[in-house]
């Protein structure tokens, strides 16, 4: 999954930067996002609360933007999520890989609107400590994605590097593997998150 995801990330530059007019845009961005079921749910010695949730954490992701028509885009995105929690003796960690296909519309030069569809992959849960050690595979749904951009400056020319704000809303669940003892049962993934992009 990594080697692909950095093939891709050469593959969206090249085409970006060869595009003649430029239709096709190099995106990256990274935001965080809260919410989800819990994963794991423990107390510390102290009493202290550990809890590490399905749809938490840092997101950087990279795609291409295609100017369809008018005032609408297809992006497909690929990104890494990372929810961590460093203990005195333990490291939990709860990785996966999104894909997104979206398709935006330009409600004016600098807000656009888009949704689509997100599919995650190679979730995984590990927990390291100096007494145990647990690990976990998930298998996660096809999703739902909402989107609220928002660019800081209105852009000059079609090869104008831009930036902004997002807002985005995602739906989707996992399901622990049953070769890594699932049972079936499903934890919602969704989260609410905020972040930072730009387009070239």
């Amino acid at each position: 999954m990594k080697k692909w995801l950095i093939g891709f990330m050469f593959a969206a530059a090249a085409v970006a930067a060869q595009a003649e007019p430029p239709r096709v845009r190099l995106f990256g961005s990274l935001a965080y996002g809260h919410g989800g079921d819990k994963i794991v749910s423990d107390k510390y010695a102290n009493g202290q609360t550990i809890e590490l949730l399905a749809g938490t954490g840092w997101t950087w992701t990279v795609g291409a933007d295609l100017r369809l028509f008018g005032p609408l885009a297809l992006q497909v995105n690929v990104g890494h999520q990372r929810n961590r929690i460093d203990g005195l003796n333990f490291d939990m960690d709860f990785v996966r890989y999104p894909v997104e296909v979206l398709l935006f519309y330009s409600v004016t030069e600098q807000v656009r609107l888009g949704g689509g569809m997100h599919k995650t992959y190679d979730a995984k849960f590990t927990e390291v400590g100096t007494t145990w050690g647990r690990s976990a595979d998930y298998d996660g749904s096809t999703g739902v994605v909402a989107e609220v951009q928002y660019l800081f400056t209105t852009p000059t020319n079609e090869r104008s590097f831009v930036s902004g704000v997002n807002f985005r809303a995602i739906r989707e669940n996992f399901r622990q593997t049953e070769a890594t003892g699932g049972t079936g049962t499903e934890l919602r993934g969704d989260q609410i998150a905020i972040g930072l992009f730009f387009y070239y």
